[in-house]
């Protein structure tokens, strides 16, 4: 279920035994995957207070909200953005130019509906442009 998924990776990756990571490391990559497509995805933290690390709850929020953007980036599923141009960051913004021959307007309104979260947690506002280029 594609609707789902979000679930079904957080679960995989914290019960897969995946080698090279220890348990902390588990848990944040299952927390990332799990909340990356929508807010409703709950974890009891206190549930892992002696795992977790005092800055890691931020961490997570802030990797799955970039996962979460990356892949409203790409709501086609057809790669039409080739590459992340240009990131220039103001007081008050940070923009980001992507690269693409193709009319990206459907990816860059999906990308922007986590705008919201992105300047609550990051305390600047998001913008997401197409790059200028020369042809």
């Amino acid at each position: 279920d594609y609707y789902s998924h979000h679930k079904h990776s957080g679960y995989l990756i914290l019960n897969s035994g995946l080698d090279g990571f220890n348990h902390r490391e588990l848990l944040i990559l299952s927390a990332i995957s799990g909340k990356h497509r929508n807010k409703s995805y709950k974890i009891n933290y206190s549930e892992y207070k002696n795992i977790l690390q005092k800055n890691d709850i931020y961490l997570i929020n802030i990797l799955s909200l970039l996962l979460r953007i990356a892949e409203n980036l790409d709501r086609r599923e057809e790669g039409k953005i080739t590459s992340l141009l240009k990131v220039e960051e103001s007081k008050n913004s940070i923009t980001i130019a992507l690269e693409s021959k193709d009319d990206i307007s459907l990816e860059i309104s999906a990308g922007m509906k986590s705008s919201g979260d992105f300047e609550k947690l990051l305390g600047k506002k998001l913008y997401l442009i197409k790059a200028e280029t020369s042809s």
